[in-house]
């Protein structure tokens, strides 16, 4: 593994963003509980906020910082959103040939 070098990156790239999406309160307890998270509270987040939108946003983000030429380079692409236990946030991976 390397660390970005600040030169856009050439060629195909294989991309896999995984999104931490900050819980509402509503998904703790209350009182001595309040950092308690709730059994019935779900892990993956399914509400508004659609993945491939999130995607789009940090892709063309990604071209603004000129960490690649084109979002077009872009050849295969996983994405997934959570909710996040921990720090709210978004992990990449970059792979290239």
């Amino acid at each position: 593994m390397r660390e970005y070098a600040g030169v856009a990156i050439a060629g195909p790239i294989w991309l896999t963003m995984s999104f931490y999406i900050p819980r509402p309160k509503s998904h703790y307890g209350t009182g001595k509980n309040a950092r308690v998270l709730k059994p019935q509270s779900p892990k993956f987040h399914t509400n508004r906020g659609d993945v491939d939108n999130f995607c789009k946003g940090a892709m063309d983000c990604l071209t603004t910082c000129q960490v690649w030429k084109d979002d077009a380079q872009v050849v295969s692409l996983k994405a997934e959103k959570f909710w996040a236990d921990d720090a709210p946030g978004m992990a990449l991976m970059i792979m290239t040939k």
